[in-house]
């Protein structure tokens, strides 16, 4: 072969070249184009309703003052920004993993069996995302828009927070007092009650000298006191309350209540309850000891 046709193939084999790297760099491109969920945008400041549809039932929350309510029930502020925060999340990735309809139900994501996560302003829909069932890995799940057939395997928390029930996302927080702003404590019990009281720097425990370790350790458990759950209907209908098994008060300057919780027993558990609150909180056992030590052990020694 001449020098002239080796040339000549040598060019067209170039630009053959140039043309399969176009090419593969626009198909690369289509896939990543349809391989991106589009999360939908919601103007947080504006959405007033929120709502999980279940094929079993419907979590609603509903903005109340400041705060949230979740079926008529005080909510966890910070557990419903993580909603908000799920759609915003530029660290989550995507991929499409089917186009076709008929892939709807296998990855459970039809009409029957998908989940629907809703804004809304008013009566106003604002946004509306598809959650089927968990993707390949822990932390993912399958989504798609209302309308399209495209389905995303997308990784974050959207799964996590679509499975949660009713009683996951209420306000647990008891109490937040900070423990300098306290000069008084007051344990309750049938048959006893036991006095703690500041003077300067100082604690005393009924008159005597305090251990300021143990009261140290004791103000440090109402900084944020959180319910460990909450009991079921019949649980809060045999709690008594009119006559509670402990009583802690809480005080400040000026004989000031800061905080006042009371806890019952019983065989289920312990159950608690704010002063002038009727939500009825559950405690585990092991906090008992800690939100309300004996006298022995508030002592100085």
């Amino acid at each position: 072969m001449s020098t002239n046709a080796l040339k000549r193939l040598a060019t067209v084999l170039a630009a053959l070249f140039v043309v399969w790297l176009a090419l593969s760099m626009f198909r690369r491109a289509g896939r990543d184009a349809a391989g991106s969920f589009a999360m939908p945008k919601v103007d947080a400041g504006a959405v007033d309703g929120i709502s999980i549809v279940r094929s079993s039932d419907t979590i609603r929350f509903a903005k109340s003052g400041t705060g949230w309510t979740v079926n008529g029930l005080a909510a966890g502020a910070t557990l419903v920004a993580q909603l908000f925060e799920a759609l915003t999340d530029t660290t989550s990735r995507s991929e499409l993993v089917a186009e076709a309809a008929s892939s709807h139900p296998r990855l459970g994501i039809d009409s029957a069996g998908a989940k629907r996560l809703q804004f809304r302003q008013g009566e106003q829909l604002q946004a509306e995302v598809l959650v089927g069932s968990r993707g390949s890995s822990w932390e993912s799940a399958y989504l798609r828009l209302p309308g399209q057939n495209q389905v995303y395997q997308v990784k974050g928390r959207l799964f996590e927070l679509i499975e949660r029930q009713v009683d996951d996302w209420r306000d647990k927080r008891i109490a937040a007092v900070e423990p300098d702003s306290v000069v008084g404590v007051e344990i309750v019990r049938p048959k006893e009650t036991v006095t703690l009281a500041k003077a300067g720097t100082a604690w005393t425990v009924d008159g005597a000298a305090a251990d300021s370790g143990a009261v140290a350790s004791l103000l440090s458990q109402y900084r944020a006191l959180d319910a460990g759950g909450f009991p079921t209907q019949g649980q809060i209908d045999s709690a008594d309350f009119a006559k509670p098994d402990l009583v802690i008060r809480l005080k400040g300057a000026g004989e000031r209540v800061l905080a006042a919780i009371a806890i019952d027993s019983a065989a289920a558990g312990f159950w608690t309850r704010r002063e002038g609150n009727p939500t009825t909180f559950r405690l585990d056992s092991w906090v008992i000891s800690q939100l309300a030590p004996g006298k022995s052990t508030l002592t100085k020694k």
